[in-house]
């Protein structure tokens, strides 16, 4: 991977380190820590009543409530050196005091964190946005992405064609709550597992019904440490998306959202001797598709030794990658049957 979008808790010392040299790493734009009305996803108080919050001085407080107090915590994670502000306009599935379909923020609040962002010049904003409503309430304020879109109606829809906002859905989270092994052992509080339930199937028929109507997707994810991120593609894949544009959406299409400079990156095709590293470039957009057959025939291994390169991509998750995801999800039982991890 060449560029990394950090969606909350990375603070700009990382992309500092990684920019300089002095840690190897891709280029990175983070956001410090959401902004989160009081009870709210990016709250993190507990049914216990403990607040799990720890205080960083470079990761600014972002639980505010009312206009002038969101304008000062968006202000607070911009001079902390954030690159973009992320807004919590819904519940969740892993906060205990609210639901996928509470929306959270006002538009006048979400409006004033949109102006704070194009005030100070920076990339943008996004939304963690589950619910249908809170999803809207995020689009009229003029947020720049929609993570998740989970619950996302037809009038959201409209919305995203007109605004040319871009959804980033999160399909691996969900399989993971969703595994069998991992509830049993009490990983995912009961609470948890019921508001997925909702969610599970309700988000893959809108994600189709979305890029049917023309929607522009980008890839993202939303995973633990054990997953495997790159299983987003196959899913978008299986979803209505497609391979080719499920590329896309991992590079020429985050890139605009991140806006990159336009020239395309050279990709490079993998050698077909593992030892010998990148071999050659091998062209422009499209050369995923041809690269390297051993690379793409491995790739189901979820090797992680790969390099990240920072001047071509060298993540080579072209078709045939795809259709072996596609063979794992395919065997995937729905809600209240056996379910494998990623």
């Amino acid at each position: 991977m060449t560029t990394v979008r950090d969606a909350g808790y990375a603070p700009a010392g990382i992309k500092r380190a990684f920019a300089s040299g002095a840690f190897p790493g891709p280029r990175t734009q983070v956001s410090c820590r959401p902004l989160s009305q009081t009870g709210g996803h990016g709250d993190e108080w507990t049914l216990s009543g403990t607040i799990l919050t720890t205080e960083m001085s470079d990761l600014p407080p972002g639980v505010a409530d009312g206009v002038d107090a969101v304008r000062h915590a968006a202000r607070l994670q911009i001079r902390a050196g954030a690159d973009w502000i992320k807004v919590m306009a819904t519940g969740g599935v892993l906060s205990a005091a609210d639901t996928p379909d509470a929306s959270q923020f006002t538009v006048d609040e979400i409006g004033v964190i949109v102006e704070e962002a194009r005030a100070a010049g920076i990339h943008g904003t996004f939304a963690h946005a589950e619910g249908t409503a809170g999803i809207k309430n995020a689009l009229r304020a003029g947020i720049s992405s929609i993570e998740h879109g989970d619950l996302i109606d037809d009038e959201g829809i409209d919305l995203m064609l007109e605004r040319d906002v871009p959804l980033i859905p999160t399909f691996n989270i969900n399989f993971s709550l969703m595994d069998e092994g991992r509830i049993a052992r009490g990983e995912v509080p009961p609470w948890a597992v019921e508001k997925m339930r909702y969610l599970f199937e309700r988000q893959q028929g809108n994600f189709r019904h979305a890029v049917e109507r023309g929607v522009r997707v980008v890839m993202g994810t939303d995973s633990f440490a054990d997953m495997y991120p790159p299983a987003e593609l196959a899913y978008m894949s299986e979803y209505g998306l497609g391979p080719f544009r499920a590329i896309q959406a991992a590079t020429s299409e985050a890139a605009k959202l991140l806006a990159w400079p336009a020239r395309p990156a050279l990709l490079r095709r993998a050698s077909r001797r593992p030892d010998r590293g990148l071999g050659r470039p091998a062209g422009r957009a499209g050369a995923v598709a041809r690269s390297g057959p051993d690379r793409l025939r491995h790739a189901g291994r979820r090797d992680r030794g790969g390099p990240a390169g920072r001047d071509g991509v060298t993540f080579f998750w072209a078709a045939r990658f795809i259709d072996g995801w596609l063979a794992l999800i395919r065997g995937r039982a729905r809600p209240g049957g056996h379910c494998r991890g990623t």
